[in-house]
């Protein structure tokens, strides 16, 4: 994504919807998703197939190494990935904010002064946590549904 690919007054009300938080406990600050990119961008591509295809490498791996535990599993968590796809769509608009701030400083200073002190870290925190807390439940969730969802994972992050 550059910076002609977003759409600035979106944006600016979409960031005003974020959660923010005034304190940081050190015990809240995860930084990125749980498990790694891989796991992430797999229900990011399954839940949002108009912005990413549908047909990605990913989906495609995941129904071919589980068949019908996927389908099932998607089927019957269609209540958790309403609030997984919630979650990502926050961490969507962090990321959207994260390249502003590269492409165009002055517009992103303009956007996250009204944050204080934490800066980024006062939606960061909160739409991170909120993230993990989910993908963890999807994560366990695959274990009991008799799939291994490391696959997707990073090395040591499970």
């Amino acid at each position: 994504m550059s910076r002609s690919d977003i759409d600035i007054p979106a944006l600016v009300e979409a960031v005003k919807n974020l959660p923010k938080v005034d304190a940081i406990d050190v015990n809240d600050h995860d930084y990125g998703p749980y498990f790694g990119n891989n796991f992430y961008l797999l229900f990011l591509i399954l839940l949002f197939p108009e912005k990413y295809g549908y047909d990605r490498y990913c989906i495609r791996e995941a129904k071919k190494r589980w068949g019908e535990k996927w389908n099932n599993f998607t089927v019957d968590n269609k209540d958790l990935f309403v609030n997984l796809k919630s979650a990502l769509a926050d961490f969507e608009i962090y990321k959207e904010l994260t390249i502003l701030r590269i492409e165009d400083r002055v517009m992103f200073e303009s956007i996250v002064r009204d944050f204080g002190p934490l800066g980024m870290c006062a939606i960061e925190v909160p739409i991170v946590k909120k993230m993990n807390v989910i993908l963890r439940e999807v994560f366990d969730k695959m274990r009991v549904a008799g799939m291994d969802p490391e696959y997707f994972c990073t090395p040591g992050t499970y």
